[in-house]
């Protein structure tokens, strides 16, 4: 098993849990505007080492899931932003361009200090 990418949550915005019944979580790296920074968990703008596939595994803190679909800009967004949106329902197929998709048991509860890992 490789790294593909390693990152750390360190700050969550205060409106973090506002999207209600949406499972999904927005990562975004320091320069987060402003309107959108509170419903974030903040990450260091970091490399990936390979490239993000189809089928990796996707680690947040405690909890594992399997990565089912890739946004074409996903990689870019990552790596100069820091900000995708990881969408937990499953879907074969990214209907939208920065999201990551995965399928696992339920949303992850992530704190400063919880690791973000994908792994193949």
């Amino acid at each position: 098993m490789s790294i593909v990418y390693e990152n750390v949550v360190k700050e969550i915005g205060s409106q973090v849990g506002a999207f209600g019944d949406e499972e999904l979580i927005i990562l975004f790296g320091d320069h987060a505007p402003d309107g959108l920074r509170e419903y974030c968990h903040l990450i260091d703008v970091k490399p990936t080492i390979e490239r993000i596939q189809v089928g990796q595994i996707l680690t947040l803190g405690d909890k594992v899931y399997e990565i089912t679909a890739v946004g074409n800009v996903v990689e870019k967004n990552l790596v100069e932003l820091g900000h995708i949106t990881i969408m937990f329902d499953g879907a074969n197929e990214a209907a939208l361009p920065g999201t990551l998709y995965v399928k696992g048991n339920d949303l992850p509860k992530l704190e400063v200090g919880s690791s973000i890992i994908i792994t193949n």
